[in-house]
């Protein structure tokens, strides 16, 4: 009985040191936790994971998440604290956890820096310090990289359901917010950014107080809103009105002017956007519309296309080659004759190759083709859908000579002839064989000096005008040289001589005119067409000498002599 009692005690004594010895080894497991993982959903929102490895042998009474805005070691007194109470379980947690208050230099973006924990008797045992920037970047995640005033495009990110703005250009205008949720914005582009067509625009996201998206890529397009005039004719420039306008002198053709579906042109000035009213269109209203990035704009209203009207036909007749005014409003000023839906403007049914216009519309300058005929023709210009015809006729005038004078010259005299002459034009006149090209200066008439190898006589004159050669009624006299006299009559070796007479030749004291006294040649030092002046020669011989003047090829011989005195 003893021995049974005492092995009972023993086997009691032992059971309690084996549960004491369990108990004493349980206590002594420590925690352990990790920081997993960090996700900015906002500039004050994130989702914070943790992993609890082991709650330990201690009696656990909190657990969570620490953090802060500075890199310093994060704890129970440098931090703010993310509690998630005592019901801990081993295994992984995590807390979306919003309105974290965070601070960083010039409303830049900040960072999260952010640690788990666990709390037991023992104290408190942390994880790794992770960190996070909060911002959601849209960068990579707008719907279009393009747009233009009034387009909507769409952000992709986390962003706050409120205090969320969208910037646009250097002056930071805010975009229209039209609709937000968590992880996506929908902005309509403002007008009033500072930018031209084509160029890169930055765009600035701010949610809760603090940028969190900046765009630098954005390219804004023009958007045209209107055009001015409504009315005027063909060719008329309008002016286009909208937001972003092309930069003056812009080279791009990514801008389409359509009138009434079909191209027109536009183009830039130093000042502004604009295109003219093309005379390919052939109704009296047009609808205007604009084509940007493929999309098609129809703008307000039609123009409306006025006819141009004629007033006066400056002179109403002359020749082929005479320069007519024609004055009137509206009239057009650009001409393309590769195309006849182009203004055009017509004699008859002659096109005008080169009309002159002038840039304010009240005037077109031309010639009267040198092939049209003799005869009365419609003056018309067709423009856009109309053909306007001039209240008078042109007549065309066949050319002529009326008259001449003098009707007799010789060899260097001027001779003038009156008829159908264009100053700046130049004329084909005959004297008898020999031809001369004459410019005309004045209107109606030529003037010429009478050419050398004309035979004396009476010689026929003829002018070719635009490649018709008209006869001059009745002929020209030439004239050859004549002595009338000559003074004095007697004198000694190298006196002096003035001899009168005509058909001298006054352009020349050479070859074109020859004095001889007796058997020798005199000098000539002066001449006009009716006095030489001659020194008799130093080797005449004393005594009574004949003076012959050859000019023209034609000799006269003086009917008295001079007297060489010794």
């Amino acid at each position: 009985m003893k021995k049974l009692t005492f092995a009972v005690y023993s086997l009691l004594i032992l059971f309690g040191l084996s549960q004491f010895g369990c108990k004493k080894e349980k206590q002594n497991i420590p925690a352990e936790i990790k920081t997993i993982q960090v996700t900015a959903l906002s500039s004050t929102k994130a989702i914070i994971k943790g992993n609890i490895i082991a709650i330990g042998s201690n009696n656990l009474s909190d657990y969570g998440f620490i953090y802060s805005s500075s890199l310093t070691d994060i704890n129970n007194n440098n931090g703010a604290k993310i509690s998630l109470g005592s019901g801990a379980t081993q295994g992984e947690f995590s807390k979306e956890a919003d309105g974290l208050l965070l601070t960083a230099p010039d409303n830049s973006v900040p960072t999260l820096y952010v640690k788990a924990y666990i709390t037991n008797d023992k104290g408190t045992v942390y994880g790794e310090t992770l960190s996070t920037f909060m911002t959601a970047s849209a960068s990579d995640n707008i719907s279009s990289k393009s747009g233009s005033a009034g387009d909507q495009i769409v952000f992709q990110g986390k962003f706050q359901p409120n205090g969320t703005e969208v910037t646009f250009g250097i002056n930071k205008v805010k975009g229209k917010i039209i609709s937000t949720i968590d992880n996506e914005i929908l902005v309509e582009i403002p007008s009033g950014i500072l930018a031209e067509h084509k160029t890169q625009i930055p765009i600035q996201i701010t949610s809760g107080g603090l940028v969190v998206t900046n765009i630098t890529d954005f390219t804004i397009l023009a958007r045209i809103t209107d055009y001015s005039p409504k009315t005027g004719p063909s060719e008329t420039p309008i002016i286009f009105s909208g937001d972003n306008l092309p930069a003056k002198n812009y080279t791009l053709n990514d801008i389409t002017v359509l009138f009434d579906g079909a191209a027109g042109f536009a183009y830039f000035n130093t000042v502004d956007f604009r295109a003219a009213i093309s005379s390919l269109v052939k109704v009296t209203e047009t609808q205007v519309s604009i084509v940007i990035n493929k999309k098609t704009i129809i703008l307000p209203g039609k123009f409306k296309i006025t006819p141009p009207i004629i007033t006066s036909v400056t002179p109403s007749s002359g020749i082929p080659g005479t320069h007519i005014i024609v004055t009137g409003t509206d009239l057009p000023a650009n001409y393309n004759f590769s195309t006849a839906a182009f203004p055009t403007v017509t004699i008859g049914d002659k096109l005008i190759s080169a009309p002159v216009p002038t840039t304010n519309g009240k005037s077109i300058v031309f010639d009267i083709p040198t092939s049209l005929v003799p005869g009365s023709y419609d003056f018309k210009i067709s423009v856009g859908p109309y053909v306007i015809t001039a209240p008078q006729k042109i007549t065309v005038l066949a050319p002529g000579v009326s008259s001449f004078k003098p009707t007799s010259g010789w060899f260097g005299s001027y001779i003038s002839i009156f008829g159908t002459f264009l100053p700046g034009q130049t004329y084909t006149v005959s004297i008898g064989s020999v031809n001369v090209n004459v410019d005309c200066t004045e209107d109606g008439k030529i003037t010429f000096p009478t050419p050398k190898g004309v035979n004396k006589g009476s010689v026929v004159l003829a002018v070719t005008i635009n490649n018709i050669k008209v006869i001059v009624a009745n002929n020209f006299q030439i004239v050859g040289p004549s002595i009338f006299a000559f003074s004095p009559t007697s004198g000694p070796r190298g006196t002096s001589v003035v001899i009168t007479g005509e058909g001298f030749y006054g352009q020349s004291t050479g070859y074109d005119n020859i004095v001889f006294v007796g058997p020798l040649q005199a000098a000539i030092f002066s001449i006009d067409p009716r006095q030489l002046y001659i020194e008799i020669p130093q080797g005449a011989a004393p005594g009574p000498q004949k003076i012959t003047v050859t000019a023209n090829g034609e000799t006269a011989v003086s009917t008295i002599d001079f007297t060489v005195t010794p």
